[in-house]
């Protein structure tokens, strides 16, 4: 292009000195000039606007590796689930819009939600439950182990299980995965349409693999200080565990001048089961036991195994006369329900039981314990199959027997 001006120019000059006839294209190279100069300027700022793209999708892409290790430390800074989940959700915020998320975790081929955010009555939210079968949407995150995107909810068969009365517009299912394994489900719900890009979906499952380690960590650990309270034949609390929520329990009372209550429970003859019916045998009983009393108990009472075939309640918030109800409730309960072995044969359990209350001063939770565990040896000793009750208050006993 510049020999081509050079030569136009110098045609130019040529006819203005009268050497050659040829016409004036002086204008024609000047304007090839400029042209040039045009064409050169747009690619040199081509690739200037190139170059700036480059880094700004270099700086995005270093932006995002940050976040992705500060959610990682982040979410790994603590072993509690519920702690876990809730640190996720707020963080993916940051990354991904959404109006509402939810976090679930499947047993037994159903989805609970374990965590949420966003929406109004987070209770109703916890009633939700899928079949895992049943989902379609929760089907094909499975079988493609990859993000569903669904622009437009309302037009979408697929939200009909539990989702008819949304009103959200887009929605994104995101699988948690640990060594290439679904350990849950996260879902955002936004309230526009069409909001989420291929670029949402690559930093969401980004951060799946991130969440998925942390969620994976917090699992494990809850499974393992479980197994640490838990005795893991009848699935109570251990001896060491019952300690230490009772002696928060009794604390609050003394605090509060509540009264509280405590129940020690002893199974009749069980030397002789173990021996002439198995320890096997023995390990029904104790289980059965375990489930009857769980059956008759509520969620404020505790209940722990105390040792072999004896167990131990705290009643927090129970009077002399309430507890003394509830203790032979359990008695006559646990005679009704005899463990079955075969069609044609059972074992009729029954048990002694001491219940001791108080409303604490100055007391400890041994004095109320060691009291309920004298009352009932006192149960034995009278002819088993007993309650007896001390209010510890007035240090009047009473005992009923069948």
């Amino acid at each position: 292009g510049y020999l081509i001006t050079i030569v136009i120019c110098a045609i130019s000059i040529l006819h203005y000195l009268g050497i050659n006839n040829l016409n004036d294209y002086s204008l024609l190279g000047f304007f090839i000039i400029i042209l040039l100069n045009a064409f050169i300027l747009a690619m040199n700022q081509s690739k200037a606007y190139k170059k700036i793209d480059n880094l700004s999708k270099d700086k995005e892409e270093c932006l995002l590796t940050q976040k992705l290790m500060e959610a990682t430390f982040l979410l790994n800074s603590t072993l509690n689930l519920d702690e876990v989940l809730d640190k996720l959700l707020n963080f993916l915020k940051q990354l991904v819009p959404y109006d509402s998320a939810s976090f679930f975790m499947e047993e037994n081929n159903q989805f609970n939600i374990m965590a949420g955010s966003g929406f109004k009555n987070i209770d109703d939210i916890h009633k939700i439950h899928i079949n895992k079968k049943d989902d379609k949407l929760f089907k094909e995150i499975y079988e493609t182990n990859t993000i569903l995107l669904v622009s437009n909810v309302k037009e979408d068969p697929r939200f009909t299980h539990y989702m008819s009365q949304t009103n959200i517009e887009s929605w994104m299912g995101i699988p948690i995965i640990f060594k290439n394994k679904i350990i849950g489900i996260l879902t955002l719900d936004s309230l526009q349409k069409n909001i989420y890009t291929k670029n949402h979906c690559d930093i969401a499952l980004s951060f799946s693999h991130h969440a998925g380690t942390a969620i994976a960590n917090a699992k494990l650990h809850g499974k393992t200080k479980k197994l640490a309270c838990i005795d893991p034949l009848t699935n109570l609390y251990n001896r060491r565990s019952f300690f230490e929520l009772a002696n928060i329990s009794f604390d609050k009372a003394k605090l509060s001048l509540q009264p509280i209550s405590s129940i020690m429970i002893d199974i009749d003859d069980f030397k002789k089961i173990n021996d002439c019916l198995g320890h096997h045998t023995g390990d029904l009983v104790l289980k059965r036991l375990s489930k009857v009393c769980l059956e008759n108990l509520n969620k404020n009472h505790i209940l722990g195994r105390f040792g072999g075939e004896e167990f131990i309640i705290l009643l927090p918030g129970t009077p002399f006369k309430e507890a003394e109800i509830i203790g032979e409730n359990l008695r006559s309960a646990i005679e009704n329900n005899p463990l079955i072995i075969r069609k044609s044969d059972s074992i009729r359990i029954t048990s002694s039981l001491g219940v001791a209350s108080l409303t604490p001063t100055v007391q400890d939770l041994d004095y109320l314990c060691i009291a309920a565990d004298k009352a009932m040896y006192r149960a034995k000793s009278l002819g088993k199959n007993k309650v007896i009750s001390i209010n510890l208050d007035s240090k009047s006993s009473l005992y009923s027997a069948e």
